[in-house]
């Protein structure tokens, strides 16, 4: 398979040089601190068995999993992946009902990162992840491919390498975004309602005033759908967000919705300074 770096290793930026295994993707710790969590999340991974628990809290504490290099050990021990019994042997039979939009899709993706990546290496990224995707989707018709799968899918394979995103990604459709893939949007849409009924908990005059105007909660759909890989240029902080979406299907839902209401309410957050619902949760 052609590839921009040796899977599976990550891709670096070469623009920003964001995305190298030394550089931590949560600002707010210090050098030390984040070299310091970094061993010991690097030190619970190669335990045995590995300690899944402390990982899991490490996933939602302040700084999340730091950086890509540790990310690339982690994410695959959440959704009990042995990256040593892989294999992914990508077909030209691997053809589905949405392979014409998979590649429509693909064919506008890889524009915001990874940073300074050249014409070339651009279209090695969308061969690359065209097949990940197209494997999944030709081995289960019971998903059914949405807009916005893709840009996760980007992520995985940033973060992992091919070989392991096409696992995770696997993983994550029967579980984590197996409402999404339905035949119908149905689910999306209600995912995006529970949204305001947290905005209703946390401030009821700005909600009612979005009643009253009629806001649909439609506005929301690409974050829920891509866990915000569709409106955030910035893989690290993507990749902050993701460490959270992964570590949990029962409390995916809830964080999510969380970081959306709390985006949604910026505008309101100089009248209630007190307020901070992700962090009276999750100190990240």
């Amino acid at each position: 398979m052609t590839s921009l770096s040796p899977s599976p290793h990550p891709v670096r930026n070469r623009g920003s040089g964001n995305l190298t295994p030394d550089n931590p993707t949560h600002r707010s710790l210090s050098k030390e601190d984040s070299d310091s969590k970094s061993r010991a999340i690097l030190k619970a991974t190669s335990a045995n068995p590995p300690d899944i628990t402390f990982l899991r809290s490490q996933c939602i504490s302040a700084g999340g999993l730091v950086s890509s290099a540790v990310r690339y050990r982690v994410w695959p021990l959440l959704a009990n992946i042995d990256p040593e019994d892989l294999e992914f042997v990508p077909s030209s039979a691997d053809v589905h009902a949405s392979s014409e939009q998979v590649q429509l899709d693909v064919n506008r993706s890889f524009w915001r990162f990874p940073k300074g990546i050249r014409s070339f290496e651009r279209s090695q990224l969308r061969s690359r992840i065209s097949k990940i995707i197209d494997k999944i989707l030709a081995s289960d018709p019971h998903l059914h491919y949405y807009q916005g799968f893709h840009e996760i899918c980007s992520v995985l394979m940033l973060t992992c390498g091919d070989t392991v995103a096409h696992a995770l990604a696997s993983v994550l459709c029967h579980c984590h975004l197996s409402d999404y893939l339905a035949p119908s949007m149905e689910m999306s849409v209600a995912h995006c309602e529970v949204m305001f009924a947290v905005i209703a908990t946390v401030d009821r005059e700005l909600h009612a005033h979005m009643q009253q105007a009629g806001t649909v909660p439609h506005f929301s759909i690409s974050w829920i759908l891509t866990w915000f890989a569709h409106d955030v240029n910035d893989i690290d902080t993507i990749s902050r967000v993701y460490d959270a979406c992964i570590v949990d299907t029962c409390c995916i839902q809830l964080i999510s919705h969380y970081i959306w209401a709390t985006d949604s309410l910026k505008p309101r957050h100089s009248m209630c300074p007190h307020f901070d619902p992700l962090k009276s949760q999750w100190d990240i």
